[in-house]
C-alpha cells in the first residue's frame, strides 16, 4: 500500500474516532472489556458541546440528575414565553442497533402514555404512534453517518386544561437524546407542536458534540518489526509502502518497520476496524478538551464505576420531566 493510500485510509477511518492520542498505558483486552462496568468503566469521561441559541429558543439552564445514568438536561425557552419550553435530555446508552433504538424509543412512548393518557377523560387517538424523523446525515470527517430517530405527539389534560405535547428520541454517539415539549391546546395544534419540536431538534442534532473517553478506546498494541525475524503467520492484512511490506495486522497487535509511522497508525486503525473495536464518539485522548466555538456551551461529566451490572441502566427521570 502506498503512502498517499496510506494517508486516505487514515483520513476515512478518522470518521470514526475525534483523535488518535497516545495510547494509555494499560489497555484491558477483550475479555475484560466484557466484565468492565458501563460507567466508570467503558465511559469514563463525557463533554458535550451544544448550542445556546437554537433560532428564537435560547438555553436557559442545565440540570445533571442525581442517578449518573440519567444524564443530564438543558432547558430552552422562547422569548419572555412563560409558559413555553422545550427541555433537552443527554444520557449514556453505549452502542445500539438501529432495532434497539427503535426498541427504547418504544419505551418512552410507553411512559407517556402511562404517566399522562390513562385518565378518565383519554381518548384512543391521544397518543401517536412512532413517526421516523428523518434528519439530515451528520458528517464526520468525509463520512456522512445516518441518525436514527423518532418522534411521538399526543394530548393530555393538566390543571384542568388541554394541552398538546412532543417528544423525539435519537440516538448519537454513544448516548441517547430526547426533546420534550408541550403547550396549551389554544395556543398550538398537535400537529404543529410536533413539527416545530422536530425542526427545533434537528437544527440542534446538527451542533451537538460528544466526546467520551474511557474502555470504550480499544486500540491495537504497534510494535517493531524487526527486519531479521521471520514474520508471524496470521496477519488479517498487511501494508506496503514502495513495494516493501511495512506493517502486519494482527487479531492483538501491530507490527510495523517504524512503529511511529502515519502508516502504523493506519494499520491500527484498520485493525480497529475490522474486528469492532471502534465507536464513534469515543476518543482515545488521556484529557478531553473539545475546542468550544462561540456561541456554544459545554459540559463535563466525569462517571464513577458502581457494583451494579455493566449494561446501560434506564433513564431516571420520569416522563413527566418538560411537560406541564
Amino acid at each position: 500500500m502506498s503512502n498517499a493510500m496510506s494517508v486516505a485510509l487514515l483520513v476515512m477511518l478518522v470518521a470514526f474516532s475525534p483523535t488518535m492520542a497516545a495510547e494509555p498505558e494499560t489497555q484491558p483486552d477483550a475479555a475484560q472489556k466484557k466484565e468492565m462496568p458501563f460507567l466508570g468503566g467503558f465511559l469514563r469521561e463525557t463533554r458535550i458541546v451544544y448550542p445556546l441559541t437554537v433560532g428564537e429558543w435560547k438555553a436557559v439552564g442545565e440540570h445533571r440528575y442525581e442517578q449518573q445514568e440519567a444524564g443530564v438536561s438543558v432547558r430552552y425557552a422562547h422569548g419572555d414565553d412563560s409558559d413555553r419550553w422545550i427541555d433537552m435530555y443527554f444520557y449514556p446508552v453505549g452502542t445500539l442497533s438501529d432495532e434497539q433504538v427503535a426498541t427504547l424509543a418504544g419505551q418512552e412512548r410507553n411512559a407517556l402514555h402511562r404517566a399522562w393518557v390513562q385518565g378518565p377523560d383519554a381518548k384512543e387517538d391521544d397518543l401517536s404512534e412512532l413517526h421516523t424523523l428523518s434528519l439530515p446525515p451528520r458528517v464526520a470527517g468525509d463520512k456522512a453517518e445516518r441518525v436514527a430517530a423518532y418522534s411521538v405527539d399526543l394530548t393530555y389534560t393538566h390543571e384542568g386544561s388541554r394541552r398538546n405535547s412532543a417528544m423525539v428520541v435519537l440516538f448519537d454517539r454513544l448516548y441517547m437524546v430526547k426533546a420534550r415539549f408541550s403547550v396549551k391546546d389554544a395556543a398550538l395544534s398537535r400537529r404543529k407542536a410536533r413539527k416545530m419540536l422536530e425542526a427545533f431538534t434537528s437544527e440542534l442534532a446538527s451542533k451537538l458534540m460528544f466526546t467520551s473517553s474511557g474502555g470504550c478506546w480499544m486500540p491495537l498494541p504497534i510494535e517493531p518489526l524487526v527486519a531479521d525475524k521471520p514474520v508471524p503467520e496470521g496477519s488479517l492484512l498487511s501494508m506496503q509502502t514502495n513495494g516493501q511490506p511495512t506493517e502486519y495486522v494482527y487479531p492483538d497487535r501491530v507490527l510495523a518497520r517504524d512503529p511511529e509511522s502515519t502508516s502504523a497508525k493506519t494499520a491500527m486503525m484498520l485493525g480497529m476496524a475490522m474486528q469492532h473495536r471502534m465507536f464513534p464518539g469515543c476518543d482515545g485522548s488521556d484529557t478531553l478538551n473539545p475546542e468550544v466555538p462561540k456561541g456554544m456551551r459545554e459540559i463535563r461529566i466525569e462517571y464513577r464505576a458502581s457494583d451494579e451490572s455493566p449494561t446501560p441502566a434506564k433513564p431516571a427521570h420520569a416522563a413527566r420531566s418538560g411537560v406541564g
